[in-house]
Formats: C-alpha cells, sequence, structure tokens
C-alpha cells in the first residue's frame, strides 16, 4: 500500500474474466466509509511468462511494483502506468551463500535502506537490491547475518507470502510464526536505530553501522486486541 495526494492505493496482481495472464491493477481509496469515490485501474499488462503464488511490493524509491510468482522475480515500470505497461522478469545474484526461490517466501520493501527483505520462516532473512535504476539487469540478493537473539523454528510449509510486513513506525518487519497461536518474529534489519530518537538511519554503503548484525529480535503473542511479549528482554525500551 502507498499514498497518493489525498488517496490510499494498493496494488493487486490478478487476472482478467477467465484468463489465467496476471494483470496489475490500482485500487484508489479515499474514504474508508464511502466506497463511491473509489477506482480500479489497469496500470499494468502480462508479457513475460510467469505464473505461480508469490508475494508482491512497491518501490517507492523506483516506482516499481515488485513480486515474486514460483521460482521467479518480475516488475512492472510504474512511471509508465497502462495497458501497454508490461511485467518484466530479472534475476538477482546471490552475493554469498545459494538463494532459490520457493512459492512460500514473503517479500516486503524497505523504505529506509532502500531494500526487500525475503523471509520464508526460520532464522535467514535474505536483502534484494535493485541496481539503483529501473532494469532487469544488475540486482543481487544477499543472505543476511544471523540474529544474535531466538529465532522462529522451522520454515513455513504454506507459505509466509503477504505475512511478513515492513511497519514503518517500528522501522522493522513482523512476520506471522503460527496461524493458530498467533506468535509473530520481530526483525529489525541491519543498521536499525530507534525510530523514536533524531538519528539518521543509515543507507547502503554507509557508515558502516548496517553492518552490524540485528541484536534485537523480538516475538509477541496476540489474542484478539490483547498482547503480551513472549520476549521482552530486548524491546523497543532497550
Amino acid at each position: 500500500m502507498t499514498e497518493e495526494n489525498v488517496y490510499d492505493v494498493v496494488f493487486v496482481s490478478g487476472t482478467r474474466y477467465s484468463y489465467t495472464l496476471q494483470q496489475l491493477y490500482k485500487y484508489s481509496l479515499r474514504w474508508a466509509d464511502d466506497p463511491c469515490d473509489d477506482s480500479w485501474q489497469r496500470v499494468g499488462s502480462y508479457w513475460e511468462s510467469f505464473s505461480g503464488q508469490g508475494a508482491g511490493a512497491y518501490d517507492s524509491n523506483l516506482n516499481l511494483y515488485v513480486r515474486t510468482a514460483g521460482q521467479r522475480f518480475v516488475y512492472w515500470d510504474l512511471n509508465n502506468p497502462g495497458e501497454g505497461n508490461r511485467n518484466k522478469r530479472f534475476v538477482p545474484t546471490a552475493t554469498n551463500g545459494s538463494f532459490s526461490l520457493t512459492t512460500a517466501y514473503g517479500m516486503d520493501y524497505d523504505p529506509v535502506r532502500d531494500q526487500y527483505l525475503l523471509w520464508r520462516g526460520g532464522g535467514s532473512v535474505w536483502a534484494l537490491r535493485s541496481p539503483g535504476k529501473v532494469s532487469t539487469a544488475g540486482w543481487t540478493i544477499t543472505l543476511q547475518p544471523p540474529s544474535l537473539s531466538e529465532v522462529p523454528l522451522g520454515k513455513s510449509v504454506r507459505g509466509v507470502l503477504g505475512k511478513w510486513k515492513y511497519i514503518a513506525q517500528l522501522d522493522a518487519f513482523v512476520g506471522l510464526v503460527d496461524a493458530t497461536e498467533g506468535n509473530v518474529w520481530v526483525y529489525k534489519p541491519i543498521g536499525w536505530l530507534d525510530p523514536r530518537s533524531n538519528n539518521e538511519p543509515p543507507g547502503p554503503g554507509g557508515s558502516g553501522a548496517e553492518n552490524v548484525p540485528p541484536t534485537v529480535n523480538f516475538g509477541f503473542a496476540c489474542a484478539g486486541l490483547s498482547c503480551a511479549f513472549l520476549d521482552a528482554s530486548n524491546d523497543l525500551d532497550g
């Protein structure tokens, strides 16, 4: 989700009529209690083949919509929206380790560090980075240093998908660990700073603080509107 003027905007990858080819749509809404001003617009079309479930994220820096689909990455360039805006596939280069995309990964965009973080459960998080311009070449994906605190056990069987989100108020990612118990994992990206402070967080290639592994990852379980921390030894208050 993003904002355009006075509208909240949601991008949706879906099919038209009975076709299986996925297009990209933009749903704009102004008032939660009045749908009269809502609108749907087709902003991207299917071109380079992809299929399968996946997760999508909006890149506010390059104005891209990036999604995973099966074992492929694709994007639409929203600088040129419309039916003639065709999707493009790209293959990122793994800078460390061996990365294999599956339908189980969740993905969301981190606007502070200009990167996408991917997670499929467990303790491994990957950072996908663009080449800094709209291009199918130059993308990289990097395994992040292991967390120094407790991490979830096991990987998602059915898929994390949209249950891994960047929360701007925390400058952190929240992922669902168990759909039955409702417990979640809160992951602080490398270079995290308390968003309540006046410090400017470092970006890629900055002071080097971004290379320090995240020292705080905490989880909490929620039942209805009541939340309790499972491990509050390293929460936002230190």
